[in-house]
């Protein structure tokens, strides 16, 4: 894999790990950092999220969280090409709707932008 560095992925796995491992109660932050480590359109989604977040939303009321892991990274072919897949294997859990979910596979598509900070996530999309 040609063109590929440890950074590229370092910054993709820590980007990830942090998207997916989350509760009611660490969420803001949670979103906050990831802004930190983002620019353009992802930081743009991540301070989003941290601005709809309130006490009363229905995350705090159903007590949200969800446990990942990372199962694995590759970079896009063809079309997809400057593109990132990174696939995961996660549990919600919570009270109400939320309880009893089962673990279920999910698949993000990630770019990066080089920076004078290092490689930072600059598009985050779920694909399912």
């Amino acid at each position: 894999m040609t063109g590929i560095s440890s950074g590229q992925v370092a910054a993709l796995r820590r980007y990830t790990r942090l998207s997916i491992n989350w509760s009611s109660h660490t969420l803001a932050r949670q979103q906050r950092e990831l802004a930190q480590l983002a620019v353009a359109g992802a930081r743009a989604q991540a301070l989003q999220t941290t601005a709809s977040y309130g006490a009363g939303s229905t995350l705090q009321q159903s007590r949200l969280a969800n446990r990942g892991q990372i199962t694995s990274i590759a970079p896009g072919q063809g079309p997809r090409r400057g593109w990132w897949l990174i696939t995961t294997q996660e549990q919600t859990t919570g009270t109400g709707d939320y309880s009893r979910q089962p673990a279920q596979t999910h698949v993000y598509a990630a770019r990066l932008t080089h920076t004078a900070h290092g490689w930072e996530i600059s598009t985050w999309s779920p694909q399912s």
